[in-house]
């Protein structure tokens, strides 16, 4: 999957010890110092912790003073605060800050960064108005000053712009610009840099948000035209999904979609998620890119879950890889599971309205990031995997489910389903070897 990054406020805060929170029989905590906060259950979850949520930085963590503001982006494995002053970018797994290259006299800019995976180089959007899209795209060492390329022209970039920025290696980054209807493919090597530009069909381009997916090797990419009013709990999109080696189109309609590669049958497939909303439910729907590829065809999934409220849709879709699952945020901020193999809707979390920035974590792409706004901090979600067995025995009451995941993903819980199966499968086959 490519990179994924957002952008919002942020300031650390004093207090804090590390956070986390467990599913019960009714409503759960959150506790955080001396401050509480209540998160409101959809299922009733009984003792299984579907869920967990970590602690990832706080003030200490990053040395951004209490009243500071600044702009958070988030890259593969890092985070990188934007004062008006410097540019701090600090190690989720390490748990090491080091400053960043800051362009002189910018103390009444706006600036965002993008940093390629190996965090070797450093992309940054200067936007000297506030009020206007207008601004200057450089490409610079991240361990200097020296500058490797720069757009030509005027670009039209907005923050999300920025903040939907996909890297696909170390020296290849695809940006798009949803003012001028564009993606553009910029190769970052020492001795070559290069620019071209992709323009997506122009019933794709009519939208308040364009975002990019590509297939690692970029024989797919999938351009995602959204439309949203402002609070994002209505909102339409179209997607363009795009065959590199064929020069091949095709549009699709849906809100929001995503990328993932997929092992089906022992083999990778590149699968598309598509989530809209129509009818007071949220749809998902599952289709195999190249039906040609080796191995087994992916079955087409198609379910839906039902809506919380009557004016919502679909926000974000993370996959989480290496567990066949993945989450839709919508923009009342709820989180909705559903494994994408059988086609199970598996859990539905109201989030408080404390939490404004949920984006995907770009590290591991098994959990999602929340910024919390008025603790100014920033938590992990993911998938307890040691109850995620005993849930959907005990909670959805569904073992072939459990059966299916637990062979896919090799976790406990489901032995004797397993055992069993097996025997009888020996048996039926006896039965019939001797008839």
């Amino acid at each position: 999957m490519g990179n994924s990054a957002s952008a919002s406020d942020f300031s650390p805060e004093k207090s804090s010890e590390t956070t986390s929170f467990q599913s019960g029989t009714k409503t759960e905590a959150v506790t955080e110092g001396p401050k509480r906060n209540t998160l409101s259950w959809e299922r009733d979850c009984n003792d299984f912790r579907f869920l967990k949520l970590d602690l990832v930085c706080k003030r200490s963590d990053i040395g951004v003073h209490d009243e500071e503001r600044c702009l958070l982006s988030v890259y593969r494995g890092g985070i990188v605060a934007t004062t008006k002053a410097a540019a701090i970018l600090y190690d989720i797994c390490q748990h090491t800050i080091r400053q960043l290259p800051y362009p002189v006299g910018s103390h009444h800019r706006d600036i965002l960064h993008s940093l390629s995976p190996d965090g070797k180089i450093l992309i940054r959007w200067i936007w000297e108005d506030k009020n206007s899209d207008s601004c200057l795209v450089e490409a610079i060492r991240a361990d200097s000053n020296t500058q490797l390329g720069q757009l030509p022209g005027t670009n039209m970039c907005s923050k999300y712009d920025a903040a939907y920025t996909v890297w696909v290696s170390n020296t290849v980054v695809y940006m798009p610009s949803t003012r001028q209807g564009i993606i553009t493919r910029w190769l970052l090597e020492e001795d070559n840099t290069s620019i071209s530009l992709i323009r997506p069909l122009s019933t794709v381009t009519r939208h308040d948000r364009l975002r990019v997916h590509l297939t690692k090797d970029e024989r797919w990419w999938v351009v995602n035209g959204q439309t949203f009013n402002g609070r994002r709990t209505s909102g339409s999109g179209l997607i363009q999904v795009h065959n590199v080696v064929k020069n091949e189109s095709k549009q699709i309609p849906g809100t929001v979609c995503c990328l993932g590669e997929v092992e089906v049958y022992d083999h990778k497939k590149t699968l598309l998620f598509i989530s809209d909303a129509k009818n007071g439910r949220l749809s998902l729907k599952i289709q195999q890119l190249d039906p040609q590829a080796p191995g087994k065809p992916f079955e087409e999934v198609d379910i839906s879950a039902p809506m919380r409220v009557r004016e919502d849709c679909p926000w974000m879709l993370v996959l989480f890889e290496g567990l066949p699952i993945i989450a839709i945020v919508t923009g009342n901020y709820f989180l909705h599971f559903f494994e994408i193999h059988i086609g199970v809707h598996l859990f539905s979390q109201k989030l408080d309205m404390d939490t404004c920035k949920v984006f995907g974590d770009s590290d591991d792409s098994q959990s999602l990031l929340l910024y919390r706004h008025r603790r100014k901090t920033l938590h992990r979600v993911s998938v307890n995997t040691e109850d995620l067995i005993g849930y959907i025995r005990q909670v959805l009451q569904n073992d072939t489910l459990a059966s299916a995941v637990a062979i896919r993903t090799g976790l406990p819980g489901a032995e004797d389903i397993i055992i069993h199966d097996m025997h009888a499968q020996y048996k039926d086959t006896a039965i019939d070897q001797l008839g």
